[in-house]
């Protein structure tokens, strides 16, 4: 919803200016004039694209001078609505520097008239209202002054119109613009007070309502998606038209994904994954395992890009986010070819923007005493991490409820739970100054260590879900960093994934295709498979009904089945390379061979046998097949052309 403007001194100081600007550098902005019928007159609507192709839209309503009156985005950013995000930032410098468009703030104004009423009303002004909403804000929508926002956005000159109450009767018109004789509106181009379905015209004078763009020429794209922005032959939200065969009369038909792993080493046949096929896969945890130096992380980048290729033919055409732990810094920056064909984002664990103990209030989550429940999730992850005892637990549960309770949160109050939540450097403030503060104790260790990393954002009012950062390919860079720190983070990130998993909804399906919506990767991931982390037992249990697939690299077959958990129960996908710690057990478990039976011992000495880049392929019920692997060398070399 629109927020009227009060002060943007704040919002436009000089460091979000210079992250507008480095939005403005790498991401496409473009602006138009936003549809009469549903938005404000003076209303421009800018769409920033990234480089993921996720939209971002804002809206600026002017008055007739341009000076801003209100705006409205649906960014991520902290505070959106209330001032400026990174994104309303960017579209406001963009307008700034737009011959076509004119849009002002209120301080960029250069009169000084003390007595001018555009930002308040004066005592004895009986015109318009001095009240704040609920947010602080002046609210010019609240006619009546009963702190609601009224139908009418606009004051005529005897201070009551809304934007369509053309007859001053203060009833809504179906006319939102005035032409030269004060009577019309946009939608109405042949003077008969009736609404037509055109909007714009093209260059030959003739009504066009594919212009989205006005630039009077028909545009490709007539159909706006959730995001406001595609066509009915986009699938990829490339802004692109996409060579489908279906008629726009016709519901688009589900596709299947296809992933070429490699040739079959017999028969020289492609062998595809279909991951979004369910007549091939029930679920998309996939194992990959080989020793170093065997091809493993190649096979393994090369399904990453090749998931990110084959988007277009998700269910719906879905966009997927792809999720990396990266233990060895096989997927940073330091890998620009597989940068410039995934176009990751690389994330640091430095002030990463989630919060570990906020809350998840989407409306189907009806868990009780919801702050208990994550304090004890995330008391229960420290102590697996650094083998805190009993007593050390329950110190550590009392202090984040008692950081919850310094924000305002109480667990038995729902009204209470969107406040924001503690930050862990709150929590240990508390701890500091508890009685049970010993600074020699393992816990004072623990929590002192964790808070000079700063690895999660100490600004609650910059925690974003984490939904919101898994656009396109998302890294997070842990190589290099002790091994408790890179558990940490991995454990701390899957656990808020998993209570964000369960508010997502089923994916969609048709009986046969599925949706997918994320992959997340776990490379090198015996160190933390090892620890038994239970957030990774459930997405792999539970993830295939809503779209979510676990991958798990790692140098040996006995990684997946330590202690009481058995990972490789929920994989059904293997792509297996030279192992040197090779048994025979361990194959009967994985590819469910008997264990004295002749192919198991045929499967047995092809993987002692394998060379750089082959593997052993099993795809759920299918048998295993010897592969030459598709490696991300080649796919990179076909797609760049480099020889």
């Amino acid at each position: 919803m629109s927020k009227p403007i009060n002060d943007f001194s704040r919002a436009a100081d000089n460091i979000i200016k210079e992250q507008a600007s480095v939005l403005i550098e790498q991401n496409t902005i473009k602006a138009r004039k936003a549809d009469p019928v549903k938005y404000p007159k003076n209303t421009v609507k800018v769409k920033i694209i990234d480089r993921f192709n996720y939209v971002t839209h804002v809206y600026f309503t002017t008055d007739d001078q341009g000076l801003l009156q209100s705006f409205q985005c649906d960014g991520s950013g902290r505070y959106c609505g209330n001032s400026f995000c990174e994104h309303c930032a960017a579209a406001y410098e963009y307008l700034k520097n737009s011959e076509e468009f004119s849009v002002v703030l209120p301080q960029d104004n250069e009169t000084d008239d003390e007595d001018s009423d555009e930002d308040d009303d004066s005592d004895d002004d009986s015109d318009k209202d001095t009240y704040e909403d609920e947010n602080g804000l002046q609210d010019y929508d609240d006619i009546d002054d009963d702190r609601e926002e009224d139908t009418y956005t606009d004051e005529d000159e005897n201070g009551l119109q809304d934007y369509d109450d053309i007859d001053n009767d203060l009833k809504e018109d179906t006319y939102t613009d005035e032409d030269e004789n004060g009577f019309q509106d946009n939608d109405d181009t042949d003077n008969d007070l009736k609404e037509d379905t055109y909007t714009d015209e093209d260059e030959n004078g003739s009504q066009d309502d594919d212009d989205t763009e006005n630039d009077l020429k028909e545009d490709t794209y007539t159909d706006e998606d959730e995001n406001g922005f595609q066509d009915d032959d986009d699938i990829d939200n490339a802004r692109e038209e996409d060579t489908c065969t279906e008629s726009n009369d016709e519901p688009l038909v589900p596709k299947s994904m296809k992933i070429l792993l490699g040739t079959d080493k017999k028969t020289g046949e492609p062998i595809y994954l279909m991951p979004n096929d369910t007549d091939q896969v029930l679920n998309n945890n996939i194992g990959i395992i080989g020793t170093m130096g065997t091809g493993k992380t190649q096979f393994t980048k090369s399904l990453v890009s090749q998931l990110c290729r084959a988007q277009a033919d998700n269910f719906d055409g879905t966009p997927l986010g792809i999720l990396i732990f990266d233990y060895k810094g096989d997927y940073n920056e330091s890998k620009p070819d597989f940068m410039e064909m995934t176009k990751a984002k690389v994330i640091q664990p430095y002030r990463m923007p989630f919060n570990p103990l906020s809350l998840n209030l989407k409306e189907n989550n009806n868990k009780a005493l919801l702050p208990k429940h994550t304090a004890n999730a995330f008391k229960d992850t420290l102590s697996k991490i650094y083998n805190l005892g009993p007593k050390q637990e329950g110190i550590l549960f009392d202090c984040i409820m008692s950081a919850y309770e310094k924000q305002g949160i109480d667990p038995g109050n729902k009204s209470t739970w969107k406040r924001p939540a503690p930050t862990f450097n709150m929590v240990y403030e508390e701890y500091k100054q508890s009685n049970s503060f010993n600074d020699n104790d393992k816990l004072a260790v623990v929590m002192k260590k964790l808070e000079g990393f700063e690895i999660f954002t100490p600004d609650p009012m910059k925690a974003v879900p984490l939904s919101k950062l898994l656009r396109g390919v998302v890294v997070i860079d842990i190589s290099d960093y002790d091994e408790d720190i890179q558990n940490l983070v991995v454990a701390i990130t899957l656990d808020l994934f998993y209570a964000q998993m369960q508010t997502f909804g089923s994916s969609k399906t048709n009986g046969r295709y599925r949706q997918l919506k994320t992959f997340i990767l776990v490379d090198e991931a015996d160190n933390f498979m090892k620890m038994g982390f239970p957030s990774l037992r459930k997405i792999m249990k539970e993830g295939r009904e809503f779209g979510v697939g676990i991958i798990l690299s790692t140098q040996s077959l006995t990684h997946f089945c330590t202690g009481e958990d058995d990972y490789s129960k929920y994989i059904i996908t293997w792509v297996i390379h030279k192992v040197n710690d090779l048994n025979r057990r361990n194959i009967e478990a994985v590819l469910n061979q008997a264990q004295k039976s002749m192919e198991l011992e045929d499967t047995f000495l092809a993987i002692k046998e394998l060379k750089k880049h082959e593997s052993i392929v099993k795809i759920s019920g299918n048998e295993p097949a010897e592969m030459n692997d598709k490696p991300f060398w080649e796919l990179y070399k076909e797609e760049t052309g480099e020889r």
